[in-house]
């Protein structure tokens, strides 16, 4: 079942790469590369899932959290969070539901994300 994407993540290769590799199979994908942007997006499009790399500049993978846990609505969003193998993970609660380290295979988030609307969708 394909969903609305938005993938925040601050290198434009890696968001594009992401973005088409959604797209072939189906969803429809929107991008932020800061977290102003990603927060702006959240609010205009409500996504099925945020792919949030917590490195995002402008209020950072920390700020998107804060904002999203402050309202209601936008803390229903699952959200998977992609981080670097030594790094700190300080928000793994809710709407945090997956944290992917980098590097990672797009199968394996491909995978995650299937599985979080199937399980959404009651499937």
């Amino acid at each position: 079942m394909a969903g609305n994407l938005l993938i925040a993540n601050p290198d434009s290769f890696t968001t594009d790469r992401m973005r088409q590799y959604f797209v072939k199979r189906g969803y429809r994908v929107d991008c932020a590369n800061d977290g102003l942007q990603c927060w702006e997006k959240l609010r205009r499009m409500s996504p099925s899932i945020l792919i949030l790399d917590a490195n995002l500049p402008w209020g950072g993978g920390d700020g998107v959290l804060a904002c999203m846990r402050s309202y209601p609505v936008f803390s229903r969003i699952p959200v998977i969070l992609v981080t670097d193998p030594l790094s700190r993970m300080h928000n793994v609660s809710d709407p945090v539901v997956r944290c992917l380290q980098r590097p990672f295979e797009m199968k394996r988030l491909f995978d995650e994300v299937a599985l979080l609307l199937s399980t959404r969708s009651g499937v």
